[in-house]
């Protein structure tokens, strides 16, 4: 499985992707983070020496945010506070992909 797979499979996966859980209202699963994050900087290893990204990942860095928030009325501002938390710190991780 490439890393694209994989981060669409963490992020989108029909049984527990981080996206498809904060839809259906439920917690967060850090062990999903920790391993988005990890697949993002491998992301990043990838293409350190290229001058492009691959279309598909982009893709996925561009729904990201909009689907994080359309999440939001499901949640305690607590909850949302975490969740933007978690969210920037993958937000992060996605642009050190387009700008390293």
């Amino acid at each position: 499985m490439d890393n694209y797979e994989k981060l669409y499979s963490l992020l989108l996966n029909d049984s527990d992707g981080l996206l498809i859980s904060l839809r259906f209202g439920q917690e967060i699963s850090f062990d999903k983070v920790n391993q988005i994050l990890s697949v993002l900087s491998d992301i990043n290893d990838e293409y350190k020496k290229s001058d492009m990204i691959s279309k598909n990942i982009c893709g996925l860095f561009m729904d990201f945010f909009p689907a994080i928030e359309s999440s939001f009325s499901l949640y305690s501002s607590e909850q949302i506070h975490e969740i933007i938390e978690i969210s920037d710190k993958i937000q992060d991780a996605m642009r050190a992909c387009l700008f390293n």
